[in-house]
């Protein structure tokens, strides 16, 4: 009886290793397993910022001047050609140029980005009692050549030249600006327009036309015409260009790879 419980004792204490075994080296070959995929990760995001180092690297080398804008403005701007894209009397837009992330309804549509970021400006304005909405948006070249003609026939050429777009001139075929509340000289007189000239620049709207520069515009001051170029790009504008979208703009399309 001794002999057989001893024997029963030795086959658990022999199976009860040959387990242990069996379950460590299956831990082992997790952890293992676990370590090559996280090695495999990390060195595919170190391959991934390298490459992107290596560009950034060789691009400010060859244009030193415009590391000021950073890796991220860089990026928004070789992305969509289109985002920083100066629109003027000199620079005309394609007359099919449509941006395909347009949100909203006829005039009132803008682009995503746009979007996005006038609704958080608005609720920030609404929580300072003050109300703010896209009276125009998103304008095709259609609509930009029928506004200039009946602008020439109503008014006179020379009145249309400094006060509409001429197709493809026009910041609204962009989807990136939008007039805000009112397209009367007294809404400089509001105190709407008085807390976007505080507060709209943190939320990456810049007014377009200012007062006294409308000789490098080439249009008269519009106290509602407002474009977006991003939060970052507008404290650009202020601490790098004397506030001057055209010159923000001029500066960092030179920096496009093309350019």
């Amino acid at each position: 009886m001794k002999k057989l419980l001893f024997l029963l004792f030795m086959f658990c204490l022999v199976c009860g290793t040959l387990i242990c075994r069996a379950l460590t080296n299956k831990n082992v070959l997790f952890v293992n397993a676990d370590k090559t995929a996280l090695k495999g990760t990390l060195n595919n995001k170190v391959e991934k910022e390298t490459e992107e180092d290596i560009f950034y690297a060789k691009f400010f080398r060859k244009k030193p001047q415009c590391k000021i804008f950073g890796k991220q403005l860089l990026k928004q701007a070789i992305k969509d050609p289109y985002f920083f894209y100066i629109v003027d009397k000199k620079n005309l837009l394609p007359a099919d140029y449509n941006p395909q992330d347009l949100i909203g309804e006829g005039k009132y549509a803008v682009r995503k980005q746009t979007k996005e970021a006038f609704d958080k400006m608005a609720e920030a304005a609404k929580q300072d009692g003050i109300s703010l909405g896209i009276l125009s948006g998103f304008r095709p070249y259609s609509r930009q050549e029928y506004l200039f003609n009946r602008s020439v026939q109503t008014r006179g050429q020379a009145h249309a030249d400094k006060y509409v777009a001429r197709p493809g001139a026009s910041q609204h075929q962009l989807g990136l600006a939008a007039d805000i509340n009112s397209v009367e000289d007294s809404f400089v007189n509001t105190k709407e327009y008085a807390w976007l000239k505080e507060n709209a620049c943190k939320y990456g709207f810049s007014l377009s036309f200012p007062k006294g520069q409308e000789e490098k515009t080439g249009y008269a001051f519009e106290p509602w015409h407002y474009r977006y170029i991003t939060s970052e790009g507008c404290k650009m504008q202020k601490e790098h260009f004397n506030d001057s979208q055209v010159d923000f703009l001029e500066a960092i399309n030179a920096c496009l790879p093309q350019n």
